[in-house]
């Protein structure tokens, strides 16, 4: 029996190190292909993209997707469907929702996208109210995957030899393909679904206390300049920046549920005035439209739409983008303070201790 050849400590050596290095390269050239967060490329045909993880796949789809109108918010925005945007106001939208996100990462984001992509005629955004008395730069989330924001191609290391971009993206894309699934709609992304009802929401609200125990902390003159702030650092200059673009601006409506939690945790007064403060600010703005159904109060006390005290099921959201199409809901420096005078009675002097459970 003829005897095997030996291979010697250093062939075995650089064997190791040239596969090693055809691993690697490997690697990185399948996530360029695939490109799952789509920083270098739009979509390749025959390659299902599953979207998800917002705030690594939103600058890439600003980027290199095609459209000319935009659907952002933070989680409120999420059951908003592109196609029915589509529908109704004749567009091709991209939908970027970032949940939990404050006024300075949201608007900051808006502002890379257009930046980006001069052809956006329309931008709708769901406006989270509750966000409006915050500092100017209050950022929820600090963590961010920098390299994908850039054109820095020396920190894409961090992109192309990544493991976890590797695995939850360019593989979970490819068996996606393999499985013959479809790529992730607009309509579907980060879209919201389970089980709604006062079954669900009432059990959020906490004890609500009787109106002579309730606290009010008020509104004043700190308050007042800490939404202007906002407003104008983060909403107002990106609009004035882009004055050719068309901002429509949706105030979410809560459920009754969440206007209970204000009750109880006595800043009810603050929302509603500084809701008002803001409104002043951005009426001023010609480009901006701005559109409300916190005064639908068939909407916001029918717990049946509702998963949890904010978020609303897709019916509703279309529901919203119907009337606004249709021209209601539209708040203007005509209307704007009968608009003020309905939601600050009815919400002030609801009776949210019928909301007791045990009632």
């Amino acid at each position: 029996m003829k005897k095997m050849k030996e291979i010697s400590p250093k062939k075995w050596g650089v064997c190791a190190v040239g596969m090693l290095a055809v691993m690697v390269v490997g690697m990185a050239l399948l996530t360029y292909i695939v490109d799952p967060y789509f920083h270098y490329h739009a979509p390749l045909s025959g390659i299902s993209y599953r979207l998800y993880e917002q705030r690594y796949i939103n600058d890439g789809i600003s980027r290199h997707f095609e459209y000319d109108a935009v659907i952002t918010g933070n989680s409120l925005s999420e059951n908003f469907r592109a196609s029915e945007f589509d529908e109704l106001f004749d567009a091709n939208s991209i939908k970027l929702p970032y949940s939990g996100a404050g006024y300075k990462e949201l608007w900051s984001a808006l502002d890379r996208t257009l930046s980006y992509n001069p052809s956006v005629e329309k931008v709708l955004v769901i406006v989270d109210t509750a966000d409006i008395l915050r500092e100017k730069d209050y950022m929820r989330y600090t963590d961010y995957p920098d390299y994908l924001y850039d054109d820095n191609i020396w920190n894409d290391s961090m992109y192309l030899w990544n493991k976890d971009v590797l695995y939850r993206g360019t593989m979970n894309n490819l068996l996606m393909t393999l499985a013959g699934k479809e790529s992730t709609t607009f309509d579907e992304y980060s879209a919201q679904s389970g089980k709604t009802g006062a079954d669900k929401v009432l059990p959020l609200i906490g004890d609500i206390p009787d109106a002579d125990e309730a606290p009010s902390w008020g509104y004043n003159l700190e308050d007042r300049q800490m939404v202007k702030d906002n407003i104008n650092e983060n909403i107002i200059r990106i609009v004035q920046k882009y004055p050719e673009v068309e901002f429509h601006l949706v105030y979410a409506a809560p459920s009754i549920a969440r206007w209970a939690k204000y009750y109880i945790w006595g800043d009810l007064e603050q929302r509603l005035e500084s809701t008002d403060t803001a409104t002043r600010l951005l009426l001023e703005q010609e480009n901006i439209y701005l559109y409300s159904f916190q005064d639908d109060f068939e909407l916001v006390c029918n717990l049946d739409n509702y998963y949890d005290t904010i978020h609303y099921t897709s019916d509703v959201a279309d529901y919203m983008l119907e009337q606004i199409a249709a021209g209601n809901g539209w708040i203007t420096k005509e209307n704007y303070q009968e608009y003020f005078y309905t939601i600050t009675k009815f919400y002030m002097e609801y009776n949210y201790q019928s909301l007791r459970i045990d009632e």
